[in-house]
């Protein structure tokens, strides 16, 4: 009865110590430090990114990064100061300096107008902040108000402002208030969900309904110590979902619920004299984040586990290194130095102390090794044996297969009875001087596994056969099977799987490689595996485990424990068995270098959920578009691109795994530096690429959240697909090109000589083209001279000689008669001469012509003067009706020919009547026409006439003198002047001549 009361106080004791230990909560604390004041925070609840507004601009707060925007890095901020810092019912985050305002967009600082020089002050400024925290584009015009006013939207179309002692409700389509109320300066106002409350200066928490106009006093249900006015303070600001009430080192979130004021403690350690201005809670991770006037930033973490538990009278300065532990009858906990963890009352046990490892066979007798002696203890009847002595210490290892219980040491592998060690199996000589086994476990019926300091061998009993399954180069510390999967941790090796039957693998380890040293391996009763090492304690999947060693995973999320998450020590020790216990009440106890450490399994984690974002994209230092970045090929003599990526950070930083890859370039993924998650990518070479980046969110083998970027290097000219289709190209033309060189070689005589022949052919019909048209020229010549030249000539010899012979006859009249008809017919001979020779002159090939500006209107006159004599017999007047001002640049000479021409035949077919010149600019040059009264042709005669191919015969026309020569040397100096020329004639009504002369540079020939 007595040892029954005694068992009681005992367990009670330490269920009480252990109870109160574990339901202590523990927080990790952190401290970040800002460049200036801090004047607002709002936490983006969809990034989980918190916005820190100061006076140095806003700062962009995952965790771990600060990351500033302002106008250093922010062209459209004119002012870094913000004086106000948002979020509307929607979630939306915005800013205000005295200028503009600003909004987070993409995890960025954006300008919510992109006039950026349009200036906003005062009412007109804050009529915008009220409108985004309505979210209306407009609202009445608001007076008397300014930044420190808090706005407190009812629903889309209604709001409250507070600024100072006065409350005021509007409606978004009123300008008048429809509430308005006086408040003590000390009231705070602050929404719970979608219900106002106001904390008043009788500290009293009065409902609101502004619409109803009605005030409720509500009660509290919170402990007493809140009414304590001088420190306590309500945080709340629009958008968050519960205000957060802080009163010495203590902070609750408030709730409204029956009618009632709830508090909900979520944080017991906030730090005094922090001086808080702002506050935010994460309700998921429990995190609190805290910005005070001290220009810091001080986030709050409730951690996972309490301090490492010692003995209950130990010294604080004592220290206290565990290596084996048993758990005992009464829930206790023995360690191999023979401390109690879990009660008061001194060991009355019988078990002092003993060597690192010990066993527990059939939940109640307990073998161990103290020294050299072997000893066993019966947990239930609190009775020790003593057996016999060994010689193997801290090497001696025992498990039991088949109701058999079965040791190894160094000297080989045996069968342990109550009298003493019968070995079935013995070591070599070199076996004995360089193994030495640190731990045993039945693998199957008839197999054990021992670990030693060489590697995991399994021995079979039936066979008595000893096969290696792992060799490793340092010592086998834990061995823990699991269906068909054997468990193996080493102590500088990392861990391996084996598959019954199969193979062993070598399992992934975390980045910073502190699973190499894996002390223990123990599951818990929630499909997890613990794997300790001497730096801190990881967490992972068993099911992850298998299929990371089916598929040969390279990854694998281990959760991993520290000194963050409320360790005091992360030195967990091993080399001993077992090394870790699961307790009867689930939790899990570890020994450390400094006491034991006691785990809750199925305590919350703080996963490294979230996604990966795009911060800044520079390529050979220059800010590029990322949104455009995949669509434009980089040039090919890019060296650096570098990409600035974010990512919430707010768990340990252990368990945030960020790499990268770039397809096809690599296959292999590179870690990320968390404290600078830039991604430098340097010297590719042209092609397509893929820039992946990933990051592990937990649990599962696949559970990765995946960020892309595609981009191009562009090829240098000489490697794109057009040269290398150009040169092939090439190749062939000159494979072609030298053939049929070859080939050609023989014919280009026969070609040069055809050529020629076709030449000299071509040559000849050209020459006899225009010897027959010589010919015919020649003949007109011929018969102009013999008509036009000698029969003048013979009237000119027979007038004259008659004159001369019968002068004294004649009268006078009709001396002056014959000498009149003598000086017409020379004059008509003087043009014909002028004619010819002017025909022969251009008619000559390679003649120069140089253009020169003339004056039409003086050069018209200059030829009238020609013809005074005879026009004058004629009766025939001459008209000038260019005006004076009109120029041309042309050849002078044959103008001048054409002109005189187009006169003369004008002259030689008219009788009476007036022959007139004029002009008329064009776009291209002038147009000179000359009209006469004249005889006039029919339209066949005009065509003859302008006909290239066709010479006038030297007959009359109408019985009119005319040889055709005047038409024909007109024809040819249009062509040389580039001009045209048009004719248009009725018979007995004159012609009219129209010649198109286009204008000419000074330097054309």
């Amino acid at each position: 009865m007595q040892k029954t009361v005694q068992f009681l106080l005992f367990s009670f004791s330490f269920l009480i110590c252990t109870v109160s230990a574990l339901a202590q909560k523990k927080y990790d604390i952190q401290y970040f430090t800002v460049e200036s004041d801090v004047t607002g925070m709002q936490r983006d609840d969809n990034n989980e990114f918190v916005w820190i507004a100061t006076e140095n601009g806003l700062i962009r707060f995952d965790g771990l990064h600060i990351v500033p925007f302002n106008s250093g890095n922010c062209s459209f901020m004119v002012r870094d100061r913000i004086k106000m810092l948002g979020k509307n019912e929607k979630g939306g985050i915005f800013a205000a300096n005295s200028v503009n305002i600003f909004l987070v967009e993409d995890n960025k600082l954006k300008p919510y107008e992109k006039k950026t020089n349009i200036k906003y002050y005062g009412e007109n400024l804050f009529n915008k902040i009220v409108s985004l925290y309505v979210g209306r584009k407009t609202v009445p015009k608001i007076h008397s108000y300014n930044y420190d006013s808090k706005v407190f939207p009812l629903d889309d179309s209604a709001y409250l402002i507070q600024n100072g002692n006065t409350l005021c409700g509007y409606n978004v389509s009123g300008i008048s208030p429809f509430y308005k109320k006086n408040v003590a300066n000390s009231a705070y106002l602050f929404k719970i969900d979608s219900d106002l409350f106001m904390l008043n200066e009788k500290n009293e928490f009065i409902l609101i309904d502004p619409i109803k106009d009605t005030e409720e006093k509500i009660a509290i249900d919170g402990p007493a110590e809140i009414t304590d006015k001088k420190n306590r303070a309500i945080y709340w600001q629009a958008g968050e979902e519960k205000p957060i009430l802080i009163c010495g080192t203590k902070a609750w979130t408030i709730g409204y619920k029956d009618n009632k004021i709830t508090l909900t403690l979520i944080c017991s350690q906030v730090p005094t004299g922090a001086q808080i201005r702002y506050a935010e809670y994460d309700t998921k991770d429990e995190i609190l984040i805290l910005a005070t006037d001290k220009k810091s930033i001080i986030v709050i973490h409730a951690t996972l586990f309490i301090n490492s538990v010692k003995k209950s009278n130990a010294d604080p300065n004592e220290i206290n290194s565990y290596y084996g532990q048993i758990e005992l009858a009464n829930s206790n906990v023995l360690t191999n130095n023979g401390d109690i963890i879990g009660s008061k009352t001194e060991n009355t046990l019988p078990v002092k102390e003993f060597d690192y490892n010990n066993y527990v066979i059939k939940d109640h007798d307990i073998w161990y090794t103290l020294h050299d002696s072997l000893f066993s203890y019966n947990n239930i009847e609190q009775k020790r044996n003593f057996h016999f002595k060994v010689n193997a210490g801290k090497y001696f290892v025992i498990a039991e297969m088949n109701n058999q219980l079965y040791f190894a040491d160094i000297n080989g592998i045996g069968l342990l009875y109550d009298t003493g060690l019968y070995y079935i199996h013995k070591n070599t000589v070199e076996q004995q001087e360089n193994e030495f086994p640190t731990t045993m476990t039945a693998l199957s019926p008839g197999v054990l596994g021992i670990g030693k300091s060489t590697g995991l061998f399994s021995y079979s009993t039936t066979t008595n056969k000893i096969d290696t399954i792992v060799v490793t180069k340092n010592t086998v510390e834990t061995i823990w099977k699991s269906g068909n999967y054997i468990f193996v941790g080493t102590d500088g090796d990392g861990y391996y799987i084996y598959k019954m039957g199969g193979n062993a693998l070598q399992m992934p380890l975390d980045k910073s490689n502190y699973l190499l040293n894996v002390h223990c391996i123990i599951p818990d009763d929630y499909g997890y595996v613990w794997l300790s090492t001497n730096r801190g304690l990881y967490k992972a999947n068993r099911n992850d485990l298998i299929k990371a060693f089916e598929k040969n995973s390279p990854q694998v999320y281990y959760h991993f424990f520290g000194k963050n998450d409320g360790m005091d020590v992360v030195g967990i020790n091993g080399g001993c068995e077992p090394c870790a216990l699961k307790l009867k009440n689930g939790k899990l106890s570890f020994p450390t270098v400094n006491g034991l450490l006691w785990v809750d399994p199925k305590a919350p984690m703080r996963l490294p959920e979230g996604n990966i974002f795009i911060d800044k994209i520079t390529v050979d230092g220059k800010t590029v578009n990322k949104d455009s970045f995949s669509y434009n090929s980089l040039p090919y003599t890019t060296h650096d691109i570098t990409v600035a990526i974010s990512f919430p950070a707010w768990c340990n930083m252990e368990n945030l795994n960020l790499q990268y890859q770039i397809y096809p370039n690599s296959t292999r993924w590179e870690l990320i530096m968390l404290r600078t998650p830039i991604i430098h990518i340097s010297s590719l070479p042209p092609g397509s690429y893929t820039l992946r980046i990933r990051k592990l969110n937990g649990f599962g083998l696949n559970n990765y959240t995946y960020k892309e970027i595609n981009f191009t290097i562009a090829k240098p000219w000489y490697r794109t697909y057009k040269f290398y289709f150009l040169c092939v190209l090439l190749g062939i033309g000159i494979v072609i090109l030298s053939f049929r060189l070859t080939t050609k070689r023989y014919k280009r005589r026969q070609i040069k000589l055809q050529k020629l022949v076709d030449k000299k052919t071509k040559e000849i019909r050209e020459s006899n083209k225009e010897l027959a048209k010589n010919v015919q020229v020649q003949t007109r010549l011929i018969s102009i001279i013999s008509h036009d030249i000698i029969t003048p000539l013979r009237f000119l010899h027979m007038v004259s000689k008659n004159l001369m012979e019968k002068k004294t006859q004649m009268p006078e009249p009709l001396q002056n008669e014959t000498i009149s008809e003598i000086a017409t017919t020379a004059n008509e001979l003087e043009i014909l001469s002028t004619n010819i020779l002017n025909w022969i002159k251009y008619n000559k090939e390679g003649k120069k012509l140089n253009a020169s500006a003339i004056n039409l209107r003086d050069l018209v006159e200059e030829i009238f003067g020609v013809f005074k004599i005879i026009v004058k017999r004629k009766n025939i007047s001459l008209v000038n009706n260019i005006g004076s001002a009109d120029k041309i640049i042309q050849y002078p000479e044959p103008l001048k020919i054409v002109i005189y021409n187009l006169l003369v035949n004008a002259i030689n077919f008219s009788e009476n009547g007036s022959i007139t010149v004029d002009s008329k600019r064009s776009a291209t040059g002038i147009f000179i026409t000359v009209t006469d009264e004249g005889v006039g042709m029919t339209q066949e005669q005009i065509t003859n006439v302008l006909n290239d191919e066709y010479v006038i015969s030297s007959e009359n026309v109408d019985k009119k003198k005319g040889n055709g020569l005047g038409y024909l040397i007109i024809k040819d100096l249009v062509k040389i002047m580039g001009a045209t020329i048009h004719i248009q004639s009725e018979k007995m009504k004159g012609t009219t001549v129209q010649v198109n002369i286009p204008e000419k540079k000074h330097e054309d020939n």
